[in-house]
């Protein structure tokens, strides 16, 4: 399950968060997930997620823009992205 989740023809900012992982249940979860969205995250932090901190499916139109991001302790991929 995403903390934050982004879909088609969407756009978010994040700037300056701190999102963490369920450290307690063992839960199988996402920092953020974007589908076809345009994605600025900038100075963050993506702590203890399972499913990856940051996961991106894009196409060419779509602006992706990650910027001095912490990624820590996240299984499966700290940064994936899919499309091209």
């Amino acid at each position: 399950m995403p903390c934050i989740t982004v879909l088609d023809g969407a756009r978010i900012l994040m700037k300056d968060c701190k999102l963490k992982g369920d450290t307690t249940n063992d839960a199988c979860t996402a920092g953020l997930v974007a589908i076809d969205a345009d994605v600025e995250v900038e100075n963050c932090q993506f702590q203890h997620f399972k499913s990856g901190g940051i996961m991106l499916q894009s196409r060419p139109e779509n602006t992706i823009r990650l910027t001095n991001n912490q990624i820590v302790s996240c299984d499966t991929a700290g940064i994936y992205i899919q499309g091209k």
